[in-house]
């Protein structure tokens, strides 16, 4: 037999139910409107303004790309995007006679993230031309989050057709890596298009989500089994390089420190098909080169950290190898950044990877130097 449950026990019950759901709604309106009125926007901060600069890309190589003409404020600074889909100056497709073009192409650092146009080293490059009355023209076709393959497909798409005299490649330790989520982001924006994203804290709450999703996305599509099921058209076999296999061995023997203190991408120079990866732009460019004839210098970017130095040298060599057996002129700034000290060229104290517009200024002043004297003088 059921025991009977007194009508005023079932009210009882219902009350302070929705006492409860009362007390949610009512905590829950103060905090969206406390959220509102000291200006929280989660899905602003979480997209840093890559929905107004970035959409998906035609090309596969290339994932993503700049959105023609967009401008706005992203990667804390505002940017303005050409017609052809570079950050830079319009720029005529025809070379003017006399004029000397060089091509830049890189990722967030050669983008300038965090900096104004005119700060950047390919505007601080054609600068100095400037003030010297040659006719030198810098276009900068780098672009945040771009690994190497990345940027030589831009340059094979946008690059090619203004005719460049020099390309050079800025190149950052974690441009061997397929590192960037951002067209996770733009594919998240889309959703946050729903009318109950316009609530603070359901943006609180799934932002958050996102924050962590995005963070792993980056180790799993940079793990073995995945990076080569997802690349395994772009892999060179460097497995009998003798040289570069001794190159990762003394890489190996600098790796007795906790793994934690260096920088994510250090234990991917040790991967063979992270560096088959790179092999294989790196061909790519160099058949570029010998199409059009033009000339290539990498700029290695050095991590802006007195720490483990002694690692990083040995990413450096590594990646030198590859760089030097494609037959590409190679400029370090290493020594040049050390000299004026690591910490004065940070553009944010905890951000080692990007330099400030000093840092900048001598990216600039290298390349200057070693073009005047390679190339110009002829």
């Amino acid at each position: 037999m059921k025991p009977i449950v007194h009508e005023s026990s079932r009210r009882k019950t219902i009350s302070n139910l929705l006492l409860i759901i009362f007390s949610i709604v009512i905590t829950g309106m103060i905090l969206e409107a406390v959220l509102r009125a000291i200006g929280y926007h989660p899905f602003k901060e979480l997209l840093n303004g890559r929905e107004l600069i970035i959409r998906p890309s035609e090309i596969k190589q290339r994932t993503y790309e700049a959105t023609h003409n967009a401008e706005g404020y992203a990667w804390g600074t505002q940017i303005k995007i050409n017609s052809y889909g570079f950050r830079d100056k319009e720029y005529r497709l025809e070379k003017g006679s006399g004029v000397y073009r060089i091509i830049t192409i890189g990722d967030s650092i050669t983008f300038g993230n965090f900096l104004p146009t005119e700060d950047v080293y390919p505007e601080q490059l054609e600068a100095l031309y400037e003030a010297e009355g040659k006719t030198v023209e810098v276009l900068n076709l780098g672009l945040g989050g771009y690994n190497t393959l990345q940027e030589v497909s831009t340059l094979e798409q946008i690059g090619i057709q203004f005719s460049p005299d020099l390309v050079v490649v800025g190149y950052c330790i974690n441009d061997i890596g397929d590192t960037s989520p951002n067209l996770r982001y733009i594919q998240a924006a889309q959703k946050y298009g729903s009318s109950i994203y316009h609530l603070r804290l359901i943006q609180l709450i799934q932002s958050r989500i996102d924050k962590i999703n995005l963070t792993e996305y980056s180790r799993i599509i940079n793990s073995h089994d995945r990076f080569v099921r997802d690349n395994k058209d772009y892999i060179v076999d460097v497995v009998d390089d003798q040289e570069l296999n001794n190159r990762i061995n003394h890489l190996q023997s600098r790796l007795k420190v906790d793994k934690n203190e260096l920088n994510y991408f250090v234990p991917m120079y040790l991967s063979r098909p992270h560096l088959g990866k790179l092999r294989y732009a790196l061909e790519k460019l160099k058949t570029l080169q010998d199409q059009h004839g033009f000339h290539v210098i990498v700029l290695i970017i050095p991590v802006l950290t007195e720490s483990h130095q002694d690692i990083y040298r040995a990413v450096y060599n590594v990646t030198e190898h590859e760089f030097y057996r494609v037959g590409f002129d190679v400029i370090n700034v290493y020594d040049v950044f050390e000299s004026s000290q690591f910490n004065r060229l940070l553009i944010r104290e905890w951000d080692i990877i990007h330099p400030n517009k000093r840092g900048h200024r001598l990216m600039a002043n290298q390349l200057y130097d070693v073009i005047n004297s390679k190339f110009l003088s002829q």
